[in-house]
């Protein structure tokens, strides 16, 4: 089903002519063309099947035949979502449709780990790490930045399994109360000698 924009400009009650028209996705600062219905009424905005990358906020601009310029916000909503990666196989849990997994992760004691949050929404998802269940703090060798957390000079005791919680809300409705939406993802740590994972031949 395809997602539309439709916006209009109003005097005295009455829906004006319009004589041009078109969107403005605010984060990116990019303008994309509108298309106006047979009558001149209306500006429309068609997304297709909508992914969560066009979630945002839009602008949209119309002028009016008197020459008018109007302006309204807009915003598509997305709950968070996993964005895939072919290069990093990733699995959907059969028993919890909000629980992504992924490949572990295996790297030598003393190195640096980076574990990225692959998860895209709108609004931008809140997000929670945990290590084998229990909530993950920063430390002088654990760094947050949006979602990615970095472990430097790994330790055996840094291995395990790491989960981020991303979460986000909105109405699904207009004026409707707001609800929460969330996504799993999970990665295991394994940390080891400079040859520990080194499969022995016989």
């Amino acid at each position: 089903m395809a997602t539309v924009f439709r916006c209009e400009a109003r005097k005295d009650g009455e829906v004006q002519p319009i004589t041009w028209a078109r969107f403005f996705r605010t984060k990116e600062k990019k303008a994309v063309a509108a298309r106006l219905d047979h009558d001149n009424r209306r500006a429309r905005l068609v997304f297709g099947n909508a992914t969560a990358s066009q979630a945002g906020k839009y602008r949209c601009e119309i002028r009016t035949e008197d020459g008018e310029l109007v302006f309204g916000n807009m915003f598509a909503y997305s709950r968070p979502v996993v964005l895939t990666n072919s290069s990093d196989p990733m699995e959907v849990s059969p028993s919890d449709p909000t629980l992504v997994t992924s490949k572990p992760l295996s790297l030598s004691k003393e190195s640096n780990a980076t574990l990225v949050c692959p998860v895209h929404g709108y609004p931008n998802p809140y997000i929670v790490w945990y290590k084998d269940g229990f909530p993950l703090a920063p430390s002088a060798r654990v760094n947050f930045h949006k979602n990615i957390v970095e472990i430097f000079g790994l330790e055996e005791t840094d291995a395990g399994m790491y989960r981020c919680v991303a979460s986000n809300q909105f109405p699904i409705y207009v004026d409707g109360p707001e609800q929460e939406f969330e996504v799993k993802f999970d990665r295991e740590l394994k940390v080891g000698g400079e040859f520990d994972f080194i499969t022995p031949f016989y």
